[in-house]
């Protein structure tokens, strides 16, 4: 299996369904399970008691029906755990294999930003110990914070005073750690909107796939997203007329103090 990592409003959906528009490749909805079974596997020593607890959270969390489970039902992932590996990383590795098989795929990947501000849990419980590919996308935070205030998703004030550094640690830490790693692929999501072909050509080197055209076609993306909100542009033609648009939610004092917040990564990823 492979890995979107992503803060929320990064463009992680879109390169999902872009992706799994690829013959061989699949990434489901957004999974909420990742996080806590993490925890489970950190914090119960036994295995047997473990790997019950696991067998009924994963096919129970609020978004396995619309995720994993358009593949397979509550009970055939309930039996795979139970019958699976004791390691973490090479279970959803079995659980991520039968969802490809299902949807006639080759390989599946998983995607939730609710991941990447646990990365250092799920690297110190040996999720990536088979060397799993990670493909890190990241989009400027005064762009992606403007997008969650528009949405209403944060509370104002909670998102103006922790978001900017909570963007900086979490998608520093990922790509700190994971610098220089074979398996691992950085892509800036403002690059990847204005030119997307080239970096679909990387993608598929990288996923060691042939590149198909056909990804970028609009008509083949899920068309579950077209009456939500959040994602009204993703079966629409790729473009870049969102970066920036910060500037339409933001004072200049407001988003300098986003800058200052976040420099260090803003000037690594080259934003500053």
């Amino acid at each position: 299996m492979f890995f979107i990592f992503g803060s929320a409003r990064s463009g992680t959906t879109l390169l999902a369904q872009v992706l799994s528009a690829h013959s061989k490749l699949i990434v489901p909805a957004e999974t909420d399970f990742i996080v806590p079974a993490n925890y489970i596997y950190q914090r119960v020593r036994d295995a047997g008691v473990r790997r019950a607890l696991l067998a009924d959270l994963i096919p129970n969390t609020s978004l396995f029906d619309d995720s994993l489970g358009r593949y397979m039902s509550r009970a055939e992932a309930k039996a795979l755990i139970l019958n699976g590996s004791d390691d973490l990383g090479e279970l959803f590795a079995e659980l991520y294999g039968l969802l490809a098989q299902r949807a006639g795929k080759t390989l599946a990947g998983d995607k939730s930003p609710n991941d990447l501000p646990l990365f250092p849990l799920l690297q110190a419980n040996g999720m990536f110990k088979a060397n799993p590919k990670v493909i890190h996308i990241v989009r400027d935070v005064r762009d992606s914070g403007a997008s969650v205030l528009r949405l209403g998703w944060v509370d104002e004030r909670v998102l103006k005073e922790f978001h900017a550094r909570n963007w900086q640690n979490t998608n520093l830490k990922l790509s700190q750690a994971m610098q220089g790693d074979p398996n691992y692929f950085f892509l800036r999501y403002e690059d990847f909107a204005t030119d997307p072909r080239p970096w679909c050509e990387r993608l598929c080197k990288f996923l060691e796939f042939d590149f198909e055209p056909e990804m970028l076609e609009e008509t083949r993306r899920d068309t579950r997203y077209d009456h939500v909100a959040a994602h009204s542009r993703i079966t629409s033609k790729i473009s870049g007329d969102a970066i920036g648009s910060y500037k339409n939610y933001m004072s200049e004092e407001e988003a300098e103090n986003w800058t200052n917040h976040a420099k260090a990564a803003l000037q690594l990823y080259g934003y500053a």
